[in-house]
């Protein structure tokens, strides 16, 4: 195997476990703040699952191709992902400190 054979199947698990923890992150916030924000929270949960499965089936399209294009860059997704641990991390603040 080569060292950028490798490289590339690295990167495709790392997405892969972000996407597990966006999808594990959202059942557990859908499951503990169900009470406080209802079905708001049930969608929000649906969507971030959705989102996941999405970026794992990205990912390996995008990395299992022989010489990767433009469109195949990961800023996007690092960027979602910046974002969607953000708005979480502000969320679950909020949530602490309004209890």
């Amino acid at each position: 195997m080569t060292p950028e054979v490798s490289a590339r199947e690295l990167t495709v698990l790392a997405w892969r476990r972000t996407a597990l923890r966006w999808a594990v992150v959202a059942v557990v916030a859908a499951r503990l703040f169900f009470d406080v924000l209802g079905v708001a929270v049930v969608i929000a949960a649906l969507v971030v699952i959705a989102l996941a499965a999405w970026v794992s089936i990205r990912v390996s399209r995008d990395f299992g191709q022989a010489l990767p294009d433009a469109a195949s860059s990961p800023v996007p997704r690092l960027a979602g992902a910046v974002v969607g641990t953000c708005v979480v991390g502000l969320s679950a603040l909020w949530w602490v400190l309004v209890r």
